[in-house]
């Protein structure tokens, strides 16, 4: 139970965290490229 508490705690922040940067990589990514 301690593991899954943990990790449940730590899936919310690093899904919000890493969905940002995925979306701005994603775009910055497609531009340079594309450029």
């Amino acid at each position: 139970m301690a593991a899954e508490m943990t990790w449940v705690t730590i899936e919310p922040p690093s899904l919000s965290e890493i969905q940002p940067p995925t979306g701005r990589i994603a775009a910055p990514t497609k531009g340079p490229i594309q450029a």
